[in-house]
């Protein structure tokens, strides 16, 4: 769990500019919670810690928070900084004050991994121990609560379903179903929006080949966060992409609200920058991509990663810290956009 040793640290990961006299006059006042010293004595430094960060966004942030939606992580090419994308999301959002809920759907449980970096194991085999007692999404397919299955984590309201092991034989168990793809709505998403600490955010992280899963996840999101490396291969394959998106329209009956976010973006690199531009431009797609969100291929974000953080809490100062919050907040906006249509 990070902690940060002055008021200033805190505020960076956050992102905002937000007033620190304020914030110390709040505290003085006792109308904002004062955080733990690291010791006892008097006059040693105060460890600010997510409860804290949580309780300033929720005073002076400025992200705007969903009401109760749901997030579809996806791309059909692997090492695109998908799982990472999900991985920020969740835990921007949730320092941000939201209550946020991630569920992971790759079998390969990076998503998983990441988060593991945080909980109290000694080792693998005692991790693998936590992994057979924990309820997944194949127990819930047979019957057992999705709520059995969310674990905490070290960020107040920030939640994980888990991936497992069994994931193949749901979605040999699902291939059988009857409109298998209404099935996450209706197992997984309706009961968390219908409990009492029902979450203002629901995301699936996705692997990249297509499954009856990620079928039923993009059927039930309320946007689709697709990130779209700035690379030639990835820009030959887009058209493709974009033709199975009008064909899946065709099958939900309705628009498929996609946001691309460019990621692994190399400033220095020219042809990635022509890459960007034509993202941006009306070819392949007209508005396409923001002209201010783009992820850089850093080893900040590799590192953040590795460490289960997102890159605002790894490196708050950072440029890939400042793209991750400017993407999140576009994703939140799309949202906001969303939800005043419906």
């Amino acid at each position: 769990m990070p902690t940060y040793s002055t008021l200033q640290q805190a505020l960076d990961v956050i992102g905002n500019p937000i007033d620190r006299v304020a914030v110390r006059s709040a505290m003085r006042r006792g109308t904002l919670a004062e955080p733990p010293r690291q010791t006892p004595e008097r006059g040693a430094r105060r460890v600010w810690g997510p409860e804290n960060l949580i309780e300033i966004a929720d005073r002076w942030g400025t992200l705007q928070v969903p009401k109760s939606a749901v997030i579809s992580t996806y791309a059909p090419k692997g090492g695109c900084y998908k799982t990472s994308l999900s991985l920020n999301i969740a835990r921007y959002a949730a320092l941000n004050g939201a209550r946020v809920v991630v569920v992971g759907l790759d079998p390969q449980a990076d998503l998983t991994a990441a988060f593991a970096v945080q909980q109290p194991a000694e080792n693998l085999e005692a991790l693998r121990a936590i992994e057979q007692q924990t309820v997944g999404l194949l127990d819930v397919c047979r019957g057992r609560p999705i709520h059995e299955a969310l674990l905490d984590t070290d960020i107040p309201g920030l939640s994980l379903v888990p991936e497992k092991a069994d994931l193949a034989r749901l979605e040999h168990e699902l291939s059988g179903r009857i409109s298998r793809e209404a099935w996450l709505s209706n197992a997984v998403i309706r009961p968390l929006f219908e409990s009492d600490r029902a979450p203002n955010l629901i995301i699936f992280d996705c692997p990249p080949t297509w499954s009856a899963l990620v079928a039923a996840s993009i059927y039930a999101a309320d946007l689709v966060v697709h990130p779209l490396e700035v690379s030639s291969m990835a820009f030959r394959g887009i058209d493709y992409w974009l033709s199975s998106v009008r064909d899946f329209e065709l099958d939900l009956g309705r628009k498929m609200e996609v946001k691309y976010i460019p990621t692994r973006y190399h400033p220095r690199r020219a042809l990635a920058s022509e890459i960007l531009g034509s993202y941006r431009a009306d070819s392949p797609g007209p508005g396409l991509c923001s002209p201010l969100s783009v992820i850089r291929d850093s080893s900040d974000g590799e590192e953040a990663s590795a460490a289960g953080l997102s890159i605002p809490e790894y490196r708050p100062r950072s440029p890939a810290a400042a793209e991750m919050r400017e993407a999140v907040t576009e994703i939140f906006t799309k949202i906001a956009e969303i939800e005043a249509r419906s």
